[in-house]
């Protein structure tokens, strides 16, 4: 999509009718909007996935820190028993 904003902003420069180029900017207008939608729709979605990956990994890491504190408890912290 930006090749052909790219592309119809020089074929801008070649149209002599007004009619037409105000067409050809309003074409161009549009695609920039819609590749703005689409870029905010990307955002959005990748904001909501990586929330659940950390929830995910904050749980994860929740989970094993107790399993780590349940062993060191056993074990007495990483001293030998006498």
């Amino acid at each position: 999509m930006i090749g052909i904003v790219g592309v119809a902003v020089v074929v801008s420069l070649a149209i002599t009718d007004p009619m037409m180029t105000a067409i050809l900017w309003l074409v161009v207008l549009s695609l920039v909007i819609w590749m703005l939608l689409l870029a905010f729709a990307d955002m959005v979605s990748s904001y909501f996935y990586y929330s659940q990956v950390r929830a995910q990994h904050t749980a994860e890491h929740a989970s094993l820190q107790a399993q780590l504190d349940k062993i060191r408890r056993r074990e007495g912290n990483g001293h030998a028993h006498e």
